[in-house]
């Protein structure tokens, strides 16, 4: 993630706060990044560590895919690492994570957002395939959309 060198974060943004969470959802945005965040997790509630051989076992990727996604988890500052020996063990951050969501919950919408035409509900299922906006040259086949993140965790989100 670049940001631009005259960008300021707006006091009434929450400043440091969003830079963070932007970091965060960059280490995010790739879903084997969730599933080995989410792996490390129930690994460490468990109370056991986690090496990258373990991951690499658990997951069917190679070693060096797994070290780029553990990379990217660590810049966003999900993890941490400890050297056990010649090991490297790896380590949630819990409080990181529940800071980003506590950051996009405050997020505002505008009043009028329910007024704005609906782009990833289910106009773009109702959507004519020939258009191009919607199908860019590319077979695509229409399929029911992902849960929600708020149907999945039961609390209520707000986006710009």
């Amino acid at each position: 993630m670049r940001i631009r060198k005259d960008w300021n974060a707006d006091e009434s943004m929450y400043g440091e706060d969003v830079l963070a969470a932007a970091k965060v959802a960059d280490a995010l945005a790739h879903p084997v990044r969730i599933e080995i965040l989410r792996h490390i997790l129930q690994e460490n509630l468990a109370r056991r560590a986690v090496t990258n051989k373990d991951i690499v076992q658990s997951f069917n990727y190679a070693q060096s895919t797994i070290s780029q996604h553990i990379a990217q988890l660590l810049i966003g500052g999900l993890l941490i690492v400890r050297k056990r020996g010649t090991s490297s063990c790896y380590y949630a951050r819990i409080g990181k994570l529940s800071v980003f969501m506590d950051t996009l919950k405050k997020i505002k919408i505008p009043d009028d957002f329910d007024k704005m035409p609906d782009f990833l509900g289910s106009g773009i299922q109702n959507a004519d395939p020939s258009d191009p906006v919607f199908n860019p040259g590319r077979d695509f086949e229409w399929e029911p959309l992902e849960p929600t993140l708020e149907e999945v965790t039961g609390e209520k989100f707000h986006l710009l």
